[in-house]
């Protein structure tokens, strides 16, 4: 099949893939949030007990958000928000908020994610210099115009 032909937004042909960081033996790998002595017995116990694996799960995630809402109840189960991982919320809020064109501000040494997910939207990533590997107020409120969309501040940020 010749992929010219298809008709796939040119925003997304020139993104690099995100590539995880690397581990070696003698380094343990904290960089993805990965656990690396695996679940607790108390995770293993639960998942040996769950029986609904052949199910589709909830896409609303309806009883996760109302026992996020008894325990923060000043928070509405319909203004939470879950995905899976932030990868994902970082895509739907990049694809709620921005068109072709408008810009999203993060960080120099930012989570990738922002500018991946900006470019595949067609929205312009823009990055704004730190300081001491932190986020600089005054340098990203000189990067805003007339296009900016969103912000994003991680915090802590990478390395985290």
């Amino acid at each position: 099949m010749d992929i010219s032909k298809l008709n796939i937004k040119k925003s997304i042909l020139h993104i690099s893939p995100y590539k995880p960081g690397e581990s070696n033996e003698k380094a343990v790998k904290l960089s993805a949030n990965e656990n690396p002595l695996g679940c607790s017995l108390k995770v293993k116990e639960s998942l040996a007990n769950f029986s609904a694996f052949n199910l589709y799960p909830d896409g609303d995630a309806t009883m996760l958000k109302a026992k996020i809402n008894e325990m923060f109840p000043q928070f509405s189960s319909e203004n939470i928000v879950c995905g899976s991982g932030s990868d994902e919320i970082i895509g739907l809020l990049i694809s709620a908020f921005t068109k072709e064109g408008d810009e999203v501000i993060s960080t120099e040494h930012g989570f990738l994610m922002y500018s991946i997910y900006a470019k595949s939207f067609g929205a312009v990533s823009i990055k704004a210099k730190e300081f001491d590997l932190s986020a600089d107020i005054k340098n990203i409120l000189a990067k805003v115009t007339a296009k900016t969309r969103i912000i994003f501040i991680a915090n802590p940020n990478n390395p985290t």
